[in-house]
Parts: C-alpha cells; structure tokens; sequence
C-alpha cells in the first residue's frame, strides 16, 4: 500500500478493515471468495442504510412542508397560493385544513 494509502487507513477504521481482510484474501484463492462475499454484504448493508437514510431525509422534508402549509393557512392564505408555494396538492391542504 501507499505511503497515502497507509496514513488515510490509519485515520478511517472501515477502510482499515477492509485493506486488513483483502490482505488476508490475497494469500490464497480459497480467501479470495470469502473475501468477495464478505465485500458483498458490506455494500449491502451500506446501501440498505443509504436507503434507510434517504426515506427519513424524504419523510422530514415533507413533514416540514407540511409544518409551512400549516403555517400559511393559519395566516389566511388561500389554499391555492399554499399549494403554489409549498408544492401540495389542494386535496392534501384541504386535509391540513382540518388540523388548522
């Protein structure tokens, strides 16, 4: 490895471990499969919470936009510039409305 390679896994424990078991793979091919399988799951997992993270991100976006339309109408704006400035339907304000 590197000079820059050593010092960045040195810093970054998940790169360190992934170099650890690649080296350990390198010795034979025996190692080599366990090692792809093993690389496998880890971007399965990294995706799965990539995923995770994305949907609450998306979830709280919405709840803000919802928490602004709350907002708008309870200042006496009329359900279509809510929609317009916020990007809900009517039928979804309507619903809010109701919460108002």
């Amino acid at each position: 490895m590197t000079p820059k390679l050593t010092a960045f896994a040195e810093r970054n424990a998940g790169f360190r471990q992934y170099c650890e078991q690649y080296n350990r793979a390198a010795s034979s091919p025996e190692t080599q499969d366990e090692y792809y399988r093993w690389v496998n799951e880890q971007m399965r997992q990294q995706g799965m919470i990539q995923g995770a993270v994305k949907k609450a991100e998306e979830r709280a976006e919405r709840r803000r936009t919802r928490e602004i339309a709350r907002s708008l109408l309870s200042s006496n704006m009329p359900i279509a510039d809510v929609a317009k400035h916020t990007g809900l339907s009517e039928d979804e304000i309507k619903k809010l409305c109701k919460d108002v």
